[in-house]
C-alpha cells in the first residue's frame, strides 16, 4: 500500500516471490509473468482500483480485490483539501514536529492516492454487481 513497496509481516515469506509485486512496478512485472490465470490485487486506493479494472478487462484472468476496508471511500479533491499539494503547504507540513505532521497527514488521508475517484468506485461496483 502506498507509494513505496511495503510487505506486511504476514507476507514476509513471499517478499522475494516474483509473482508478488508492488503497483509501482505493475506493467513491468505483469509482463514477466507466464500467462496468469488468477490474480489478487491488495488495496483500496487509486492504484488498486485502476489495476483491478485493467485486469478485469483482460481475457482469461480471474481477479480478486482484497482490502482491509469495508468499502471504498472516494478521494476528496475539493479546493481546501488540495491545498496540501501547494509548495508552501508542503513545507509547512514537513517542518511541523513529527506528531503534528502525522496528524496533518491523517487529516488529508483521503486525497489523491490513498482513495480512488468516484468514477472508479462506480465502475468497480458495477463489476461486482454483474458478477452476482
Amino acid at each position: 500500500m502506498g507509494g513505496a513497496p511495503n510487505v506486511p509481516e504476514c507476507f514476509a515469506g513471499l517478499k522475494d516471490d516474483p509473482r508478488v509485486f508492488h503497483s509501482s512496478h505493475y506493467l513491468r512485472e505483469l509482463a514477466k509473468q507466464d500467462v496468469p490465470k488468477r490474480i489478487a490485487v491488495i488495496g483500496a486506493g487509486q492504484s488498486a482500483a485502476e489495476i483491478f479494472l485493467d485486469l478485469h478487462g483482460r481475457e482469461g484472468i480471474q481477479v480478486e480485490l482484497i482490502s482491509r476496508a469495508w468499502a471504498f471511500k472516494p478521494s476528496d479533491d475539493s479546493p481546501f483539501v488540495n491545498e496540501i499539494f501547494n509548495p508552501e503547504y508542503t513545507d509547512y507540513v514537513f517542518n511541523n514536529p513529527t506528531g503534528q505532521r502525522e496528524a496533518l497527514l491523517q487529516e488529508y488521508k483521503s486525497t489523491n492516492y490513498s482513495a480512488p475517484d468516484l468514477a472508479l468506485i462506480q465502475e468497480i461496483y458495477d463489476v461486482f454487481y454483474q458478477q452476482k
